[in-house]
């Protein structure tokens, strides 16, 4: 419990539920937790994600404040504000962030706006404190021109799963056909892409020799499904690739895992994958872009590679499939970091003291 109860209202204009969102979601049900009285504003038919924060027993409004040229949004978040006695604005993404500001002017309601990505800063100047998920997405929004608004860095946290609620790894392995022991290495993204997939799969494909029951598991869809299968069969891996989409059982999936791949070919704001897989004590082998090269530690809690570089990707993989010691000693420390300072939790805790400094000032 905090040492005071906010009203908090939490506004985000996606066009999709995907990361941002269920990061939203986790943090708005900690604050519950945590004695908030918390609501979520988004638009209309966002069915997945409403459903998703019903389960997690996240109040939450559908409005009309979608779009950039909504010139009714931010006067139907102020009358939301004042039925609901709202004391703080929390805004994500850039349209929600836009709205939010004008809100704020006309009401005297503190905003923070929260950038989760490479965003333009014109939709963020007006706000009173601007938080964005790493060093790599302030210095983006600097560099484009975001002065003279309080600009603080703040990791996203992950939800801890219990492993006691989870199926064995090796039941996973049965479910997947896969053998047991057999080594995986898992990819949670979105099949587009930026994402890097493409150099996941040559990597394996020169793995194969070195490593006959290799197998490598993504989960996640997209666009990119039927290409990524139809890449598998042409380098003579389908038998040992299992392309899932998206799925119920992710963190299943994810424990089974014996590394887990990041091999983004384009800056990324952070990197939730590499953290829900060190919970489990899972090391990663990541692009070395900023934002990710914050997520995963070089060396510390997990390697870092060239992105685009398959050569350099099998070989980082290689590395940590053929040395359980440095394994072991890399998914521990990666373990402790996200145990120590990137659990939702804690992300909410610092935000008990951000909002009140804001509040107080």
């Amino acid at each position: 419990m905090t040492s005071r109860s906010l009203r908090i209202m939490h506004v985000i204009t996606p066009h999709r539920f995907g990361g941002a969102e269920h990061v939203l979601a986790h943090l708005a049900a900690a604050q519950i937790a945590r004695g908030h009285s918390v609501q979520i504003v988004i638009p209309p038919r966002l069915d997945e994600f409403r459903s998703y924060l019903a389960d997690l027993g996240v109040p939450v409004i559908t409005a009309p404040i979608a779009g950039k040229l909504n010139l009714l949004a931010p006067s139907r978040l102020v009358a939301l504000a004042h039925d609901l006695g709202t004391e703080l604005f929390h805004s994500h993404l850039s349209s929600a962030s836009m709205h939010c500001s004008r809100a704020g002017r006309r009401s005297g309601i503190p905003v923070i706006a929260h950038i989760q990505a490479l965003s333009s800063p014109r939709w963020y100047r007006n706000a009173d404190l601007v938080l964005v998920c790493s060093k790599a997405v302030e210095q983006h929004v600097r560099r484009r021109g975001l002065t003279g608004v309080p600009l603080r860095v703040l990791y996203d946290g992950i939800p801890l799963t219990d492993p006691s609620s989870l199926r064995a790894p090796d039941e996973v392995r049965e479910h997947l056909g896969i053998p047991r022991g057999a080594p995986i290495i898992g990819s949670v993204a979105a099949l587009i892409p930026r994402k890097g997939h493409t150099y996941l799969l040559e990597a394996v494909s020169l793995l194969s020799h070195r490593w006959p029951d290799l197998h490598v598991v993504f989960v996640g869809g997209g666009p990119l499904m039927a290409q990524l299968c139809q890449q598998a069969e042409n380098l003579g891996i389908a038998d040992r690739c299992r392309i899932l989409g998206w799925r119920d059982d992710k963190m299943d999936l994810v424990r089974s895992f014996t590394v887990v791949a990041v091999p983004s070919v384009a800056v990324d704001g952070f990197s939730m994958t590499a953290l829900e897989a060190a919970q489990f004590g899972i090391p990663a082998v990541a692009s070395d872009w900023p934002g990710i090269d914050e997520a995963v530690l070089d060396g510390v809690t997990g390697l870092l590679v060239p992105p685009g570089d398959a050569e350099a990707l099998a070989e980082a993989l290689n590395r940590l499939l053929s040395d359980e010691v440095l394994r072991c000693r890399l998914g521990e420390q990666a373990r402790q970091r996200v145990l120590a300072d990137l659990t939702i939790n804690h992300m909410a805790e610092i935000l008990d003291g951000v909002y009140l400094d804001l509040l107080r000032h």
